[in-house]
């Protein structure tokens, strides 16, 4: 994390900042997806509802985003529900047009973990996220990040580990109300070694997200 950081601080007062104005978003929306520990028999359907929050002054934004879900169980060896809060936090710098650096964490907290039910999850993301302009009021996002330091309730390590999202979003009222969509898909190679015999239990999360946001 303190390397992701480094660079993001020597990114942000090595290049020059163009004269962009200040912008704020808000916005809230439905989740829904899929959720996967050690194979296709212990698999929950996911649904949802998030909140997220971003700002960006000039080369830099801040992006942040919490969102509440439940995992339904979807699968034979999957026995019963429960809840987490997912929280994924990015800071980034404009590298070139389109093209940002960006540091940030994640992390997924179960509240049934005691009971073995799924694995909270912590990791350090850096990474790479590209936008693109559609048009007037529209756009599209794309980022690709590598999961640092990953850490889980039931132990175990993941030393490949990555976040994939695509994103959209589609303007009305001078561009100041926007239909959003993402999507997001998450995968941890974990591995653990009880007894000394290593055994693989990968997790994998996909969520689609559609919703609205204001720009302030």
């Amino acid at each position: 994390m303190r390397a992701g950081l480094a660079l993001l601080g020597l990114a942000a007062t090595t290049l020059p900042l163009p004269l962009t104005a200040q912008r704020f978003v808000i916005g809230v929306a439905g989740a829904g997806g899929d959720y996967r520990e050690v194979s296709n028999d212990l698999r929950y359907r996911v649904s949802g509802v998030g909140a997220m929050a971003m700002f960006a002054a000039g080369r830099v934004a801040a992006e942040v985003s919490a969102t509440g879900l439940t995992y339904t169980a979807d699968g034979p060896n999957a026995t019963r529900d429960f809840k987490a809060v997912q929280f994924d936090g990015y800071l980034r710098v404009l590298l070139v047009r389109g093209v940002s650096v960006e540091a940030g964490l994640t992390n997924r907290q179960v509240d049934a973990e005691f009971e073995y039910l799924a694995q909270s999850a912590a990791a350090v993301r850096l990474g790479l996220y590209s936008a693109v302009d559609l048009g007037r009021d529209a756009g599209a996002q794309v980022r690709v990040n590598y999961l640092a330091g990953a850490r889980f309730s039931g132990g175990g390590t993941a030393p490949l580990a990555v976040d994939v999202g695509l994103g959209f979003y589609y303007g009305v009222a001078n561009g100041r109300l926007r239909l959003t969509g993402e999507s997001q898909f998450q995968r941890f190679n974990r591995t653990i070694d009880p007894g000394g015999v290593k055994r693989d239990v990968p997790i994998q999360q996909i969520i689609g997200k559609l919703g609205f946001a204001v720009v302030l």
